[in-house]
């Protein structure tokens, strides 16, 4: 029976090969999209399973002054453990700036590095290929390193017992892990050991520096931990912050949920956002309905044009079960073959943009369990309707072919093809449009041909020794139009820093400020607006400049005679400069206060004459091997960074694009197969027309007009939802564009132009069709 009906599939196939081939097509599309959705919402959601009992492991935040911290002061993480019984073990990490680390000869740039206590290893369970867990971060000097850094420093050597430098410090390779898988928010290469006997712990002080892990036993309540880490707070107040009336709770934060919910202060790089796993979701099932729309009204049109086949085999004997389970073994068949040509897509787009999704695909487990869950239910989805149809029909019916289906499902289905498609279209346009304005958006400064380059080590200390001398080296070159060094970058986190005006004699609830330190250049490199006051000048005294939004926070009429303390020193404000977008557009101007205050000048930026940029990096890039030879030349473009702020959005608008033109080419084959059939159900009406002096503009009108009627219906469906929905999307941005009639507009006149250009062709033959072939048999 099987191989019967595998024949006859077969069979039909070659005798309808653009039919099928469309549904084929269609249903691989649908169904890679999907598969690729599917598998990016479950890597996002299994973020942290890679550790054991991570149901059990907590991170300990922190808010203070409205502010919510993922990161708190080192002590809290040691006096808990002591104070709190239920807390089984605590780890501390600490993220490392960009580091240089020297293997040998040879020079390496690190960003994802961390200082780690050694009872890290007894949280997390990483996989250790060499090395005792136990012990390896327990002397200061240690480094563990994950297993690509290790054979990346080492080659195939192997690399227990190793030295690296970093920052002219000396670490002994104590460990090599597993690289740490990509469902994790520690995106560490190494750790650094944070020993508790480490010196230099003090330092950190109060800062909000450290991310401190806990595990709890499993019976533990965790609404009693978080009562015992408040009452604890209370407590030690002004240890931690150094002022009685401050009011500070700390929580527990699941780590499985940090990923995809946790947006606080200070979080490490890399969190995703639930949001976008609700919108590529929403798109994969429209997408998987529209190609599933296309192969029900394929197969209905098949099933009408074979009543008199079913009531033969009726007549013969067939029961209608067999003839209803014949439609799902052809449609199993259809869709295996449409699941093959979707896994190549599927690898296809993963090795050429698998980056957007951050995938790294494996047929294995889990994706081998999705793949056939979705073969089983779109077999059901494209052969229910259909199987539906010809279990309703009668012998008589069938044998007078009174094709007397109600033709409203499959208009239905058209209708939604369409409404989705123009969702689509009005979201990528409005994406677009967002990223369009963001681009162009004026952000109080001028972000041209201007880099950052990082100073690491040696490099850092000469420039802290000699910096004017270096600068004024810089300087002379025509080609360099400004430098200047800052402690932070633009683009990135400015941190919050201890700062109060004097003339407040309440310090209590003063607004969170960041603080730029910089060597007073930075505001006429980047050509920003002063409105009241004036810029920095070299003989002056502790001074600082604030943003607008600085001074409306602390409410000053008068900033001008303030002067404010910034960490332990007294600065006079010398000036008021106007607001500007200093991190995303996601958010508001925050209060921002610019010192000319040399701590911690890590950042070099030069504004390089546009007409020579090659020749100004090759200068700048001799200037530092001079300076201090063997020091990497690192360096970022201020636009660049600046944009790296809207990847996700960026990630979005690309697969928006692709994802609509798929709806649309998809549901542009149903029409075409629509279109054909229409006009054979008219062949004789077209050709009693054309005989009685009917033109071919109105044979094209007559058959193109429900097309555009369901296009029509289709806009008016999809707009109100498509609106709803980008101004939520919309919500996420301080700064955004206002939803313009044009692209609603735009969308509908785009999608109406490509219903008519797949139906036009196939009404155009059928309206210049010879009127005697359709009546001869009349």
């Amino acid at each position: 029976m099987k191989t019967y009906n595998l024949k006859l599939t077969l069979r039909r196939f070659s005798r309808d090969k653009i039919g099928s081939s469309i549904n084929i097509i269609g249903i691989a599309f649908g169904l890679a999209v999907t598969i690729l959705v599917v598998f990016y919402v479950h890597n996002e959601l299994s973020y942290e399973s890679c550790f054991d009992n991570s149901g059990q492991i907590y991170r300990i935040s922190e808010e203070n002054n409205s502010t919510q911290w993922a990161a708190i002061p080192p002590t809290i993480g040691l006096m808990v453990k002591e104070q709190i019984p239920e807390i089984e073990n605590i780890a501390r990490l600490s993220l490392c700036k960009e580091q240089i680390v020297k293997v040998g000869a040879e020079s390496f740039i690190e960003n994802n590095g961390c200082n780690a206590d050694n009872s890290v290893s007894s949280i997390f369970s990483f996989k250790w290929l060499s090395g005792n867990s136990k012990t390896a971060l327990s002397n200061p000097a240690s480094i563990v390193l994950t297993q690509s850094l290790a054979k990346k420093y080492f080659n195939k050597n192997d690399a227990l017992g190793k030295t690296v430098e970093i920052d002219e410090n000396t670490y002994t390779v104590t460990g090599i892990i597993e690289n740490l898988p990509s469902n994790t928010h520690l995106k560490f290469n190494y750790f650094l050991s944070l020993s508790e006997n480490y010196d230099n712990l003090n330092r950190y002080g109060k800062w909000q520096n450290f991310y401190t892990y806990c595990s709890l036993n499993k019976t533990v309540n965790t609404e009693l931990v978080t009562t015992k880490l408040n009452d604890f707070a209370k407590k030690y107040t002004q240890l931690l912050q150094g002022s009685e009336n401050t009011e500070i709770s700390l929580a527990l934060q699941p780590i499985n949920k940090i990923h995809l919910f946790s947006k606080l202060e200070k979080e490490i790089p890399g969190n995703g956002n639930i949001l976008y796993l609700f919108i590529f979701s929403i798109i994969a099932v429209l997408i998987l309905f529209i190609s599933c729309a296309n192969y029900i009204n394929h197969s209905v049109i098949k099933t009408l044009k074979r009543v008199n086949e079913f009531g033969v085999k009726k007549v013969l004997g067939a029961s209608k079960k067999r003839l209803v389970l014949h439609f799902f073994h052809e449609s199993f068949i259809y869709v295996l073959i449409a699941t093959v040509f979707a896994l190549a897509i599927v690898f296809l787009f993963n090795e050429n943009y698998g980056y957007i999704l951050g995938l790294s695909l494996k047929l294995k487990g889990f994706n081998i369990v999705v793949v056939l869950s979705l073969l089983a239910l779109i077999t059901f989805l494209v052969s229910f309707y259909p199987a539906s149809v010809v279990f309703k029909y009668n012998i008589t019916d069938a044998l007078k072919s009174k094709k007397n289906v109600n033709a409203g499902f499959r208009k239905a289905l058209v209708v939604f093809q369409f409404a989705a498609s123009i969702f689509l279209i009005v979201c990528t346009l409005g994406v677009h449009h967002q990223m369009k304005y963001i681009n162009n958006k004026n952000l109080g400064f001028d972000k041209t041909a201007t880099i950052s380059v990082k100073l690491y080590g040696d490099l850092y200390n000469k420039f802290k020794k000699n910096g004017d001398v270096l600068k004024n080296e810089l300087l002379k070159n025509p080609n360099i139009v400004d430098v200047s060094l800052t402690s932070y970058e633009l683009g990135k986190r400015i941190g919050f820093s201890t700062i109060y005006p004097l003339s407040q004699k309440n310090k209590e609830n003063l607004p969170d400020v960041r603080v730029l330190n910089t060597d007073g250049r930075l505001i006429s490199l980047l050509n920003m607006k002063i409105t009241d006051g004036n810029n920095f000048t070299k003989s002056q005294t502790p001074s600082v400049i604030l943003n607008q939004a600085a001074v409306d926070a602390y409410g000053f009429t008068n900033p001008l005679n303030e002067q404010i303390v910034v960490g332990d020193t007294k600065h006079n404000v010398v000036g008021v400069v106007q607001n500007f977008n200093y991190s995303s557009l996601h958010a508001e101007v925050e209060p921002l206060a610019i010192t000319n205050t040399y701590y911690f000048l890590v950042n070099l930026y030069v504004k390089i004459n546009s007409s020579n940029i090659s020749g100004a990096l090759t200068d700048i890039e001799k200037l530092i091997q001079t300076t201090s030879p063997g020091s990497l030349f690192a360096y970022s473009f201020l636009n660049e960074t600046l944009g790296k702020q809207y990847q996700a959005e960026q990630n979005l608008n690309i697969l928006l694009n692709i994802f609509t033109f798929l709806a649309l080419f998809i549901a542009c084959l149903g029409l075409m197969v629509l279109s054909i059939y229409s006009a054979e159900l008219r062949i004789k009406e077209i050709g009693i027309r054309k005989v009685n002096g009917a033109k071919i503009s109105e044979i094209l009108t007559m058959l193109n007009k429900d097309f555009v009627k369901w296009v029509v219906i289709a806009f008016i469906i999809a707009t109100p939802i498509a609106w709803y929905a980008m101004n939520k999307w919309l919500e996420n941005f301080a700064y955004k564009t206002t939803l313009s009639w044009w692209i609603f507009a735009l969308a509908g006149v785009l999608a109406l132009g490509i219903a008519l250009l797949t139906v036009s062709w196939q009404s155009w033959r059928a309206a210049t069709r010879n009127p005697v072939e359709a009546l001869r048999y009349e």
